[in-house]
């Protein structure tokens, strides 16, 4: 009996969650095609592969369904504290916020997850996991599912995080080897490049300028004592 309520009470919150998020979405300020802008704005960058979804099965609809995601590789993390993904790396997690049509979205469009697509995912946590559990995440923008696991969209990821290293990942954090990002050190975060010294635009004194000036002033108080000397002498002649 106590199974049959867990299971009911677990079922009644991913139909409350799905519908909650329905209720209340708005597309972020990214452009569509603004693969970078989605890297610096998501809670998280993963590569993961579908599993299954829910769009035709209840409470699920095409228009609003979820998606288990097995992540593969997860790539980045931009939030005010920098997770460190265990929770979902190498594991099959819940995204919701999966369906089209959308009216928020252009000409109808909507974030759509299709099993065994592998694809990269923007996303952020939904709910707030009790420790070492893994938590059911939301994609980013409800407008744009994955993006195409290619090179050019690995190039785009690696040169943002070149710019941002503390927001990557690295090594193992990353998904090891098979999470290659072009440019981008695998095993362990790059060191910043420095700041380029500034120069001070005040000029330095040269010894010759200093002993010129040194000059001027001794040529300037040996005129003034010769002309005291006249004077003393006017006087006492």
């Amino acid at each position: 009996m106590h199974l049959n309520i867990l299971a009911a009470t677990t079922l009644a919150s991913l139909a409350s969650l799905t519908l909650t998020n329905a209720q209340a979405l708005t597309p972020p300020s990214c452009k569509q095609d603004d693969l970078p802008c989605y890297v610096a704005s998501a809670q998280y960058t993963v590569l993961g592969t579908v599993v299954s979804t829910n769009s035709n099965a209840s409470p699920g609809t095409p228009s609003n369904y979820n998606a288990t995601i097995s992540i593969q590789c997860v790539y980045a993390s931009y939030n005010t504290t920098l997770n460190t993904g265990a929770n979902i790396l190498g594991k099959n997690v819940l995204v919701t916020r999966f369906g089209q049509p959308r009216s928020q979205c252009p000409n109808g469009g909507g974030a759509t997850a299709t099993p065994s697509q592998t694809a990269i995912f923007f996303v952020h946590v939904a709910n707030t996991p009790a420790h070492d559990t893994t938590p059911i995440l939301s994609v980013f923008d409800i407008c744009t599912g994955g993006v195409p696991n290619t090179d050019t969209s690995r190039q785009q990821i690696g040169t943002v995080l070149a710019k941002n290293p503390d927001y990557g990942f690295y090594g193992a954090s990353r998904g090891g080897a098979n999470c290659t990002l072009p440019g981008l050190p695998t095993e362990a975060k790059p060191t910043p490049s420095p700041s380029p010294s500034v120069t001070s635009a005040t000029p330095t004194a040269t010894a010759t300028g200093t002993s010129q000036s040194a000059a001027k002033n001794n040529k300037a108080g040996w005129g003034f004592t010769g002309l005291v000397a006249l004077v003393l002498g006017a006087i006492a002649a």
